[in-house]
């Protein structure tokens, strides 16, 4: 008796160590790196997408988590609709998203946006007096990968905020420099989610998706996790500051996506 109970606890150890394994690799996702082919079949997958697993650990590929040596990638955008939910609206005819990878789950990045005009005034809004209708971030910015939802079929969201200790997104003035006391002056906080697709492949080039509807970004958090959007805060005349929820959508010469190309394939991780 004491023979198998000693049996029972070792594969009740076996399967906790089995499942923790388990937890760790799915914790681990999502991710950017490389499915890159090994010399000798000793790789963890089956496959170039490194998703259907080798039990003997005899593949020939493996998944080497983070960015490769060419981390950079930038995309050309559109159009820029930036709109509360009380309908202020800022928009830019023009605009880049660019970055670099630092690591399986980060990025840093920079937002530059032309030919901006507020939405009610028409007048130009810049966050430089010198840069007239260029609004862009004045330090770079931090990016996340997240689950926007789990399951068979995941979607995979990055999450574009602010390097702490700040919390400001963007600061720009439409109509007037600040430095002479004109103008209705913006202070974009928080932070915004949006899609990057496709996930479980090598590739050179990905597609990200910032949607918002009426001031409400699509979607307003990862799966699970609590509520992160934009906070606009602006002053009109001699009102007081009005603070709004706001949405931010880029959308690409063609579609409701903008492209983003990088230096060398990479692949986002969601299994």
């Amino acid at each position: 008796m004491r023979k198998t109970g000693m049996v029972g606890v070792c594969i009740a150890g076996v399967l906790a160590v089995s499942a923790l394994a388990g937890a760790s690799a799915s914790a681990a996702v999502p991710e950017v790196g490389r499915c890159t082919r090994l010399t000798a079949p000793t790789g963890a997958y089956k496959y170039k997408s490194c998703v259907i697993p080798s039990p003997g650990h005899n593949g020939p590929f493996e998944f080497e988590p983070g960015p490769g040596p060419k981390p950079k990638f930038s995309a050309l955008i559109s159009l820029v609709t930036l709109e509360t939910v009380g309908k202020a609206t800022v928009k830019c005819g023009s605009g880049e998203f660019s970055g670099e990878w630092t690591g399986p789950k980060t990025a840093s990045l920079n937002l530059l946006f032309g030919g901006c005009l507020n939405g009610a005034t028409k007048k130009s809004c810049q966050t430089s007096p010198t840069a007239q209708a260029d609004i862009k971030t004045e330090q770079a910015l931090e990016g996340e990968l997240g689950f926007i939802a789990g399951g068979e079929k995941p979607v995979v969201g990055l999450d574009v905020k602010p390097k702490s200790p700040s919390t400001v997104l963007l600061t720009f003035v439409c109509g007037g420099p600040p430095e002479v006391g004109v103008g209705e002056p913006w202070t974009v906080e928080g932070s915004v989610i949006g899609s990057i697709k496709p996930t479980n492949n090598m590739k050179l080039a990905f597609k990200l998706g910032y949607k918002a509807v009426a001031g409400k970004q699509i979607p307003e958090q990862f799966e699970s996790g609590v509520k992160d959007t934009l906070i606009t805060n602006r002053i009109v005349g001699i009102a007081p500051p009005i603070t709004e929820q706001a949405g931010l959508t880029l959308k690409g010469e063609t579609t409701q996506t903008i492209l983003a190309e990088g230096e060398e394939p990479m692949e986002i991780k969601s299994k």
